[in-house]
């Protein structure tokens, strides 16, 4: 709202301020969410140990998985095959 009050003749113009304003508070905000987020319940430092292991153990109840750094090769071929997983490689690579 206060962007709108400014001169019309400012440069930057005044809708390019907003993009401004709001990409620098997105950038910020992602800086912040990088570092308090965890990435998997086992590293979140404000669970204590009991809390940590009921958060895995519902995970794998949900079956959504636990990470794992270790590359399948059989998973890659599935996926290569996986019409789903050709056709967001495709959209992706074309924009």
């Amino acid at each position: 709202m206060g962007v709108s009050k400014l001169p019309e003749d400012l440069t930057p113009a005044r809708w390019e301020l907003i993009f401004f304003i709001l990409g620098g508070a997105t950038c910020l905000w992602a800086f912040v969410i990088y570092f308090a987020l965890p990435d998997a319940p086992s590293n979140a430092r404000f669970f204590s140990e009991r809390e940590r292991i009921i958060a895995v153990k519902r995970v794998a109840g949900n079956e959504t998985g636990i990470k794992n750094k270790e590359f399948v090769l059989k998973q890659a071929i599935v996926a290569f095959w996986d019409p789903k997983a050709l056709l967001i490689f495709t959209s992706v690579f074309a924009a």
